[in-house]
């Protein structure tokens, strides 16, 4: 699965994205997403950046843009990054 590691230790899988937005106020403008996690109900969902879920995260991401009507593969998160297949 993806997993992304909390501060606590504890594991998070990423069930998948729901949505995307550009951060207002951070000097970059990071993109963050709405993530949707595995074994919780959506009252936990949780707007992630970017660099919190970057490498864990990719494929869901990928996933939620190729949804996307237009759809694209490419991640973006203060830098592009672009993702095998495409």
């Amino acid at each position: 699965g993806l997993e992304v590691e909390a501060e606590d230790t504890d594991i998070y899988i990423i069930d998948k994205i729901l949505d995307a937005r550009q951060a207002a106020g951070t000097r970059t403008h990071s993109t963050e997403y709405f993530v949707s996690w595995r074994g919780y109900s959506e009252e936990w969902n949780t707007w992630e950046p970017y660099e919190n879920i970057k490498g864990t995260g990719d494929e869901a991401i990928a996933a939620y843009l190729q949804s996307l009507p237009g759809g694209s593969s490419t991640i973006q998160g203060g830098a592009n990054k672009r993702v095998r297949g495409r």
